[in-house]
């Protein structure tokens, strides 16, 4: 008989956590999940417009594209997960693999990107059409709503050194691509 949640999570756990229990590592073998496993929800807002005019023998074309993506994730924000990696294991109540995961609940992250383009096709003699164009677009380090981006580590050329930057630390640069 399983047991109850309240068994399974110390006083302190928050109340949308998860507990795993695998038996074996057969995806159809000894296994118990309970708890919230999460809840997620992907909003974009995308803005695109473009115009186009004719000069001469010239067809020239311009746009502007905004996109913004906020995804919404509520992962459990604890779980609890025993591995055994066979039936003797458990028997034995021996498990090679226990895991306790504690993540900042409300982390709320927003991405940004916009593009910009400008396009002249020209019609230089009747059997030779000559296009070029340039494109600009700008990826913004990812943000956050509330406040709450997830830590980021530095120092990964030598895993020695690696450590977790200070709070606040940007997930990555913003990027400009020409």
């Amino acid at each position: 008989m399983p047991p109850s949640e309240s068994e399974l999570f110390s006083s302190g756990a928050p109340p949308n956590s998860t507990f795993y229990f695998f038996g074996d590592f057969n995806p159809y073998g000894l296994k118990f999940e309970t708890g919230n496993f999460g809840n997620n929800l992907q909003q974009q807002i995308n803005v695109t417009d473009n115009l186009s005019r004719t000069v001469g023998s010239h067809q020239i074309k311009a746009g502007v594209d905004y996109r913004r993506l906020n995804p919404t994730s509520t992962i459990e924000p604890y779980a609890i997960e025993y591995a055994f990696s066979s039936l003797a294991n458990v028997i034995a109540n021996t498990a090679p693999e226990a895991y306790v995961v504690s993540r900042t609940p409300d982390v709320q992250l927003l991405f940004s990107n916009w593009s910009l383009f400008a396009q002249d096709t020209w019609k230089a003699t009747h059997k030779l059409t000559i296009t070029w164009g340039l494109r600009w677009e700008y990826n913004a380090a990812p943000t956050s709503r509330n406040g709450t981006l997830p830590f980021t580590a530095i120092g990964l050329n030598d895993l020695a050194t690696a450590t977790i930057a200070p709070e606040g630390t940007p997930l990555q640069s913003a990027r400009l691509i020409f």
